[in-house]
This record gives structure tokens, C-alpha cells and sequence, in this order.
């Protein structure tokens, strides 16, 4: 406690008649300290009983660090935590649009590819049943024919795809059912 004392001022008159009233509110509260008059009471400013020690200065300093410390990692980690879920919906938003726009691609290819058959189709038998090719083919088709079997190709051709080879060979199977029986 640092006691002022012989102060003549008024404002040291009003502090003392404060002191005096507190006194005889707190009576019992109070020690028994004697006053000279006139007499200011006031806090300390520093402790003069001890003296700062180092150690208490570093595990100030070292507290208050951690403290900062730990609000920067909290504000570090929210903000991650924000860009992450951010992120993680981004992601499954274009996910989803991939899903769509892959599966609306496969749509619109399966229908070109069916259209593209159909008209591929419809181009081979048009031109299959072109006048010109089937006179190209009736040609291809007899040089075949004499290439490989000669100038007698078309009688052997005759002989063995007749087509009453079929209706020899059922009479053949009824005549020998009828013969072992």
C-alpha cells in the first residue's frame, strides 16, 4: 500500500472524507491501521516484496505464445475445414454432371450408331440390287465358274446340286425300310 499524505488540495479533502465515512461503514472489516491525516490510501504498482524473476517473464511470454499459437491453428483449421467441405461439393456436383453428361453422350451415340447401321443397310442392298451389279456379278460368276471347274464346269455344277437328288435319296430310304422288313 503507498500511503500520500499532505496533500492540500481539494480533491485530497474529498478522497479523506470518502476514507472516513468507508471507515465507519467497514469498522470491522478494517485493520487497525493508524492514519496520519490527510492521508491518501492507493494500490501498488508493483510488488515490492519480490522481484520479477525471469522464469515468470518466460512462462508469461511462452503462455501467451501458446495462446496465439492456438488461435492461428483454430482459425488455420476452420478455414481448411471451409475449403474442404467446399471442395467435397464441388467434387460431387461435377460428379453428378459427369454421370449426366456421359450417360446423355451414350444416348445420342447409341442412337447414331442404330442410324448409321440402318443407312449402311439400306446403301449395301441399294446398291446390291443395282441393275449394273447384278450384271457384274453374273459375269464374276461365270468366269468363276469356268476358271475353276473348265469349259465342262457347268454340267458337273448340274450334276451334283440337282434337285432330284433329294427325292432319289427319300425313295432309296423307303425302298430299303421296305426291303428289311
Amino acid at each position: 500500500m503507498v500511503i500520500f499524505s499532505g496533500l492540500g488540495s481539494p480533491a485530497a479533502a474529498a478522497v479523506q472524507t470518502d476514507r472516513t465515512t468507508a471507515s465507519a461503514q467497514f469498522g470491522a472489516m478494517a485493520m487497525s491501521v493508524s492514519l496520519p491525516n490527510g492521508a491518501i490510501i492507493a494500490a501498488p504498482t508493483t510488488n515490492p516484496l519480490t522481484t520479477p524473476r525471469l522464469g515468470s517473464q518466460l512462462y508469461a511470454t511462452l503462455l501467451s505464445a501458446l495462446r496465439l499459437t492456438s488461435y492461428c491453428q483454430w482459425l488455420l483449421g476452420s478455414a481448411l475445414l471451409s475449403l474442404l467441405l467446399r471442395a467435397s461439393l464441388m467434387v460431387s456436383v461435377l460428379f453428378g454432371l459427369s454421370q449426366f453428361a456421359s450417360a446423355q453422350t451414350f444416348q445420342a451415340t447409341k442412337a447414331l450408331v442404330y442410324r448409321c447401321a440402318q443407312l449402311s443397310k439400306q446403301v449395301a442392298w441399294a446398291l446390291w440390287d443395282n441393275t449394273h451389279i447384278r450384271r457384274l456379278r453374273k459375269k464374276i460368276e461365270f468366269e468363276f465358274f469356268t476358271l475353276i471347274l473348265g469349259a465342262g464346269g457347268n454340267n458337273l455344277c448340274l450334276v451334283i446340286f440337282w434337285p432330284g437328288w433329294g427325292v432319289l435319296g427319300l425313295a432309296a430310304l423307303v425302298l430299303s425300310a421296305w426291303y428289311a422288313t
